[in-house]
């Protein structure tokens, strides 16, 4: 099945306004950039825009909901006590431990979606599905979580150049936090809620382990 999709792909012709760079190649697709990485196509650059504001607070536009989706559960139990004071308790610290994060890993993979594509895209649209493939063949090929916490990271969020961090052991320790995060937001909603959220909330969170 994968030879016969292979066999069906195109590469996109781009205009001569759409200079592409070669970056690097993940599970045998290359993956490019434009020249100037301040020229992507108005639905990239609304996109990329988007996903900045995401890594600039540390959360996405999901979990928000998720986690008001999970006080408004509490808020509305009919008996309120301790119990459910600490539940509320516990969600306002994580929101603030995550406001403290100076990296998500897993938002930068999200930023980088965005910025670099193979030639079988069509670099004028963002596709989101798309996207999640790619990431989750970055984070399945050896060596690739290595290349992201160094020059992409560095590339796409400049200011981490002066960080004095291990950007690898920090990554590390700030997935291990989301995992905890996420379960203890879906402990605080319905199952019916569970079903709507658990796949947009783990998007951007998958874990796959590298081959070859």
């Amino acid at each position: 099945m994968k030879w016969l999709k292979k066999l069906f792909k195109k590469d996109f012709i781009v205009k001569d306004d759409v200079a592409l760079k070669y970056v690097f190649t993940a599970g045998g697709e290359d993956y490019y950039e434009l020249e100037n990485i301040f020229n992507l196509p108005y639905q990239r650059a609304l996109e990329a825009i988007s996903i900045y504001e995401e890594n600039r607070m540390k959360v996405t536009y999901e979990y928000l909901k998720a986690h008001t989706k999970a006080l408004d559960n509490i808020f509305a139990l009919q008996r309120f006590g301790m119990k459910e004071f600490n539940r509320m308790h516990q969600l306002n610290e994580q929101m603030k431990e995550r406001l403290d994060f100076i990296i998500d890993t897993d938002l930068v993979y999200k930023l980088a979606s965005v910025v670099y594509f193979t030639k079988h895209e069509n670099p004028y649209i963002y596709d989101g599905k798309v996207a999640q493939e790619k990431i989750k063949n970055w984070k399945s090929t050896v060596g690739m979580n290595d290349f992201f916490l160094s020059k992409p990271i560095i590339t796409l969020l400049p200011y981490l150049k002066d960080c004095d961090m291990n950007i690898q052991v920090y990554s590390a320790v700030v997935s291990q936090a989301s995992e905890k995060h996420l379960e203890s937001i879906l402990s605080n909603l319905s199952e019916q809620q569970k079903k709507d959220y658990t796949d947009k909330l783990y998007q951007s969170f998958v874990r796959e382990t590298p081959q070859k």
